[in-house]
């Protein structure tokens, strides 16, 4: 019997680790993205403004959306990590996350406007709605399933915080 608690408690300690070392590299990878994405959006941004005769209206409108976009892209990874860090300290139910999965819900909705926008006037791909000069692409849809999971997340989590406190409040 003694035998067996001890291995429960050893398998435990090996799944902290396991979460431990999940959460690390999840925190890593957010950061190198964020680093690596906002070098590449400034640098996208930036290298057609090199050959002064092309500037014009719709060079202007595209930096604008990749900066809006990136803008976006760099807070979605921000509030991950957030996430994760709450996870590690192990409060993840905490109404900040809610918040956190709303924005990025709003967030992920934003990268589909802007997809939808940039690609406008193309007729490759498979297209949801194509008429001259006005087409929607499919891949809108993975934007909105993507950011109506996040919103479920989100309540999953403020539903939580509410049993959560109703259990504090019994005890």
């Amino acid at each position: 019997m003694i035998e067996y608690i001890y291995n429960i408690e050893q398998k435990g300690v090996g799944e902290m680790k396991s979460n431990k070392n999940i959460t690390k590299v999840l925190k890593i990878s957010m950061d190198i993205s964020f680093w690596l994405i906002l070098a590449v959006i400034l640098l996208l941004s930036i290298e057609p403004y090199k050959r002064p005769n092309e500037v014009d209206s719709i060079l202007v409108f595209r930096t604008i959306l990749r900066f809006v976009l990136g803008g976006a892209i760099l807070y979605t990874l921000y509030s991950l990590k957030k996430i994760i860090l709450t996870i590690e300290d192990k409060k993840p139910f905490d109404y900040k996350n809610v918040k956190r999965f709303n924005n990025i819900a709003k967030s992920i909705f934003l990268f589909g406007l802007i997809e939808s926008i940039s690609k406008l006037s193309l007729s490759k791909g498979f297209l949801l709605i194509g008429m001259p000069n006005f087409n929607i692409h499919a891949d809108i849809l993975i934007y909105i399933i993507l950011g109506c999971l996040a919103l479920v997340l989100g309540e999953v989590f403020k539903l939580a915080i509410e049993i959560k406190d109703e259990n504090d409040l019994t005890i």
